[in-house]
């Protein structure tokens, strides 16, 4: 369970409607420029994920955890990319 708690947070990005959110929650240059640099930081703290951990005598795998969480930054770039475009 705490385990499972670690690395929650990484995946929340997947269960929200991305551009919705960016639309509403973004309104100066300066509120792109800050999400932009987040994600670039998350990004690298998201390389340092390990490949597996131990519980107890078990290996699990979070490649497909690390994989979700790439794709869901790709969106969300996208989404910022695409919000930006359409504001200015």
């Amino acid at each position: 369970a705490d385990e499972l708690k670690k690395y929650q947070d990484w995946l929340v990005l997947g269960g929200s409607d991305l551009e919705e959110f960016v639309d509403q929650s973004l309104a100066e240059v300066s509120d792109w420029e800050l999400n932009f640099k987040v994600l670039k930081a998350a990004a690298r703290d998201a390389e340092k994920l390990p490949n597996e951990v131990k519980i107890d005598c078990y290996t699990i795998s979070l490649l497909p955890v690390k994989q979700s969480v790439d794709e869901h930054m790709k969106k969300l770039q996208e989404a910022l990319v695409a919000s930006l475009r359409r504001k200015a």
